[in-house]
Formats: C-alpha cells, sequence, structure tokens
C-alpha cells in the first residue's frame, strides 16, 4: 500500500512490527499492556521472635560493638549461630548505644526523608512513629476496639509502644514506640506482613504531629536526646584518653633497672615493683642453674663418668656421698635396679 499521511504510515509501521503501541498518547516505546505500578507482593518469610531468637558470633566477638541482624528481622538469615549480627528485638539500653548518624542495622541515615516517607530515615528528625496503611478493618461490634486489639497485638513484641492512633476514615494507623530504633526493627520486620485477614500492609515513616503541643514536646525530646548524645560522645573520648594515659609503654626501658625512677603518667608502681621482683628472682635462678653446670663439669673432669644433676641444688654445696662416708656403689644402671643407690 502507498499512503501519502507520514502519520498514518508510522502508525501502520508500528502494527506491522508487532504489538500494538500508542504513539499519540503515551508517547514511544511504550506499550498498551505496559503496567504503571508494580504488584504488591507479599514477605516469604516472618521473624517470631520467641523462636528465632538466640545467641550469635556477635555476643561473645564483639559484643557492645555491633548492630542487629536485617535478615533475621525479615526471618530469613541463613547464617544462624555464625552471624556477626545480633539475633534478637532491640532493649531501651541497647538502642541509646547506637550512633546517631546509624540505624539499628548500621545503614548509614540522610539528613531528610524521602519523598515518600521510605527508607532508611533521617538523622535530624528522631522520627519515633511509624504509619500502618492498607490493612483491613475487622467485622463485628466494635471494629475500633478490635482493630486497636490487632495493631498491638501485632506490633507490642518488636519494642515499648507509647501511642496508638486509628484513622478508620483514612485507613492509616500511627504507631509511636519509645526509641526511634524500635520503630526502624518494626519497619523492617513488619513490611509486606499480613495482620489477621491475609492482607499486605505499608509501612511507612509517619509524618509530623500538626499539633502544636505535640510538636513541642517532640523537639524537647530532641533537644535532649542531641545533648545526650553529644555527651555520651565526650566521655568516651575521655575514657578513651584516660585509658591511654594509664598503659605504661615498657618497651622503651633497657631492662628492669630504673623503672622506679622512669618519669610514667599515672604509673602504678606495685605491678612495675612485682614485675621487678619476678624478673629477679629469675636471674637468681638461671645464676644458680650456671653456678651447678660449671661445677659439675668440674667434678666430671675430676672424677670421670660420675654425674651430677646441675639442677639438684643440694649437692651444688655439698660433697659426694661416697667422699663422706666411703660408700660402695653398685656398677649397674641405679634407673633399672630395684636395690637403693649406695650401701655400706
Amino acid at each position: 500500500f502507498f499512503f501519502n499521511d507520514t502519520a498514518t504510515t508510522e502508525i501502520y509501521t508500528e502494527q506491522i512490527v508487532g504489538s500494538v503501541r500508542c504513539v499519540q498518547e503515551t508517547g514511544y516505546d511504550k506499550f498498551l499492556t505496559d503496567k504503571k505500578f508494580k504488584e504488591k507482593e507479599a514477605a516469604l518469610t516472618r521473624c517470631d521472635p520467641e523462636i528465632d531468637s538466640g545467641y550469635t558470633k556477635a555476643d561473645v566477638m564483639e559484643k557492645y560493638s555491633t548492630y542487629f541482624c536485617i535478615h533475621f528481622s525479615h526471618g530469613c538469615c541463613a547464617e544462624g549461630v555464625n552471624c556477626k549480627f545480633y539475633h534478637r528485638v532491640p532493649s531501651i539500653e541497647e538502642c541509646l548505644q547506637i550512633d546517631q548518624v546509624k540505624d539499628i542495622f548500621g545503614r548509614s541515615r540522610f539528613a531528610s526523608h524521602r519523598e515518600d516517607m521510605s527508607g532508611v530515615g533521617s538523622f535530624l528528625n528522631e522520627c519515633r512513629t511509624i504509619a500502618v496503611s492498607e490493612f483491613r478493618m475487622p467485622e463485628g461490634n466494635d471494629p475500633l476496639k478490635q482493630m486497636y486489639e490487632i495493631l498491638w497485638r501485632h506490633f507490642s513484641v518488636w519494642g515499648n509502644i507509647e501511642d496508638i492512633n486509628l484513622l478508620p476514615n483514612k485507613g492509616i494507623a500511627y504507631v509511636r514506640y519509645q526509641h526511634r530504633c524500635m520503630a526502624e526493627f518494626t519497619k523492617e520486620s513488619m513490611q509486606s506482613q499480613a495482620l489477621d485477614y491475609k492482607e499486605i500492609i505499608d509501612i511507612k515513616w509517619g509524618s509530623d504531629d500538626p499539633n502544636p503541643v505535640n510538636q513541642a514536646r517532640k523537639n524537647d525530646e530532641n533537644e535532649v536526646m542531641m545533648k545526650t548524645a553529644v555527651e555520651k560522645k565526650k566521655r568516651k573520648k575521655r575514657e578513651k584518653k584516660g585509658k591511654d594515659e594509664d598503659k605504661v609503654d615498657l618497651s622503651k626501658f633497657q631492662g628492669y633497672q630504673g623503672l622506679d625512677q622512669a618519669v610514667i603518667p599515672n604509673k602504678d608502681m606495685k605491678l612495675i615493683s612485682e614485675r621487678k621482683r619476678e624478673i629477679e628472682f629469675y636471674c637468681d635462678r638461671m645464676n644458680s642453674i650456671l653456678k651447678n653446670i660449671e661445677k659439675a663439669d668440674d667434678d666430671t673432669e675430676a672424677k670421670g663418668s660420675e654425674k651430677i644433676n646441675p639442677l639438684d641444688f643440694s649437692q651444688a654445696n655439698k660433697k659426694s656421698e661416697e667422699e663422706q662416708h666411703s660408700y660402695k656403689t653398685y656398677s649397674v644402671d641405679p634407673y633399672t635396679n630395684n636395690q637403693p643407690l649406695f650401701t655400706k
């Protein structure tokens, strides 16, 4: 066929090539069967703290210096006891030890939240509230009371809950925790999970409360947290500096003599004196052994085959039993003979 209209030619050319494309409405390289949004999939695994919690290498090797396992929160950590992260729900004491710029899993936080209020979070906004949506309301005489009970039952296992605000008209429930690390752990653990009716819930960070009273309270709490974090940082620096000063570098001293006169910051002279006495004891013992060896060599040269144990200090300053009592010796090996070594 021959077409004079250029636009008509392009449309028929698209039909001949393959699938029909919507050129005029959606633009080029777009199929009519393309979906704008990806269908939400339910989580394949779920963590049960009562069953899955246990000890890992982090409890033994890196205690108080590591983070929590994000795969454990999803219920699918394949490392088990060999994992280098904690496998348990964080307590309030452990949450207070987390650095301000890191989340509970050790990921770096950002200065601001994402536009869709998902992601890791912001270190400038201590958000402790999560927004739960796409859940199904129960059917019954008092659905609000039942929904509050469902939310409390599913979300209280991940941390200490301070408040639950349910908005049934909007289909959103706001859950506020005692610490932001508990909210971070809950957000990862309950993402795309089901409550009681096999729905797929969505969890994001809660937006700021428009109530001025709550905003003032939140600002005060953030200020207290920032001061606590700064004081904690300073305290760690002071403790580290004090430990460095208490350390005694003995490598610069040549030997054990003169330690009392050395200038040592915050020195522990009791420990140094004990170490000095120990060194002197072993030096005296070594000198005695060397003297016994020399004496044994001289006696061996004088008496021929007679042997003296150099480590036996009782023989160092005594004459032999044969010289004192004129004992008669056996010619057999004393180690294989049942008879006494010397006899009159």
